[in-house]
């Protein structure tokens, strides 16, 4: 996503392994899809590395200096291409979305007392 015509995704990591099973739907998407996304998206700087022994995952670095880590284990490829797309829309700001405004209490007493 940008923020006033500023891309907010800096660099993504793609982590998997080349012969575990948690990794099996994330190999053919190395040799095809992941070229396209990096192709499509000229801003961020995509790479991948071959980590053996453990499960997939993908980690954003953002403008602000946030990172984001998705696990990608056992995922099918309609899966992986919903968290990548995610993850280039993603601003990088802390918090699930819900945000905190102001007061915890009203200022209004209660009509029950």
């Amino acid at each position: 996503m940008s923020i006033r015509g500023v891309w907010q995704l800096v660099k993504l990591n793609v982590n998997y392994c080349d012969h575990s099973g948690s990794s099996r739907f994330i190999r053919p998407f190395m040799m095809n899809g992941l070229t396209e996304y990096a192709q499509n998206h000229p801003h961020a700087e995509v790479t991948s590395t071959v980590r053996r022994g453990r499960h997939p995952h993908m980690t954003g670095e953002f403008r602000n200096g946030n990172t984001k880590t998705v696990n990608l284990r056992n995922m099918e490829m309609d899966d992986i291409t919903f968290h990548l797309s995610y993850m280039f829309s993603e601003k990088g700001k802390k918090g699930g979305g819900a945000v905190k405004h102001g007061r915890k209490f009203t200022v209004n007493k209660s009509v029950q007392g």
